[in-house]
């Protein structure tokens, strides 16, 4: 949630279904069977007017989003890079943007999360992954 805390609904050996329709942008594509190759993660927050309006948010609606509520939480960056250090270690993940995804990513023209508004560089990844550099 917004203040950090982490709920697990799914466990991590069961498949969430979290994925849905899609394919990567890079190889392997995974097309529509990343829900078998991957473990959801989801985050509370609120994308731009842009990113809302795929889901069907009209711009009178989003107007009436209290500011405060756009983006991300400072609470939720620790504990994601916490659980993110934990599947890298558990899994042997390499960390970087080719393992970890954005369902914006898998799945653009239904799924705009997390959005630009998300800030990659603070659980130490970069913003694209195409962007080699690292942050840490």
């Amino acid at each position: 949630d917004r203040e950090g805390v982490l709920y697990v609904v799914t466990p991590e050996e069961r498949i969430a279904w979290h994925a849905g329709r899609g394919k990567l942008p890079f190889e392997p594509y995974y097309e529509n069977m990343f829900n078998h190759h991957s473990i959801g993660i989801e985050l509370l927050g609120i994308g731009t007017a842009e990113e809302l309006a795929v889901l069907g948010v009209n711009q009178e609606t989003y107007d009436q989003i209290p500011k405060e509520l756009l983006g991300f939480a400072d609470a939720q960056y620790p504990t994601l890079t916490w659980l993110l250090d934990q599947l890298y270690g558990r899994y042997n993940i390499p960390k970087d943007r080719y393992h970890v995804v954005a369902h914006s990513e898998y799945a653009p023209t239904r799924r705009p999360d997390p959005g630009v508004l998300f800030d990659w560089t603070r659980i130490g990844l970069p913003m694209k992954p195409e962007d080699k550099k690292q942050t840490q």
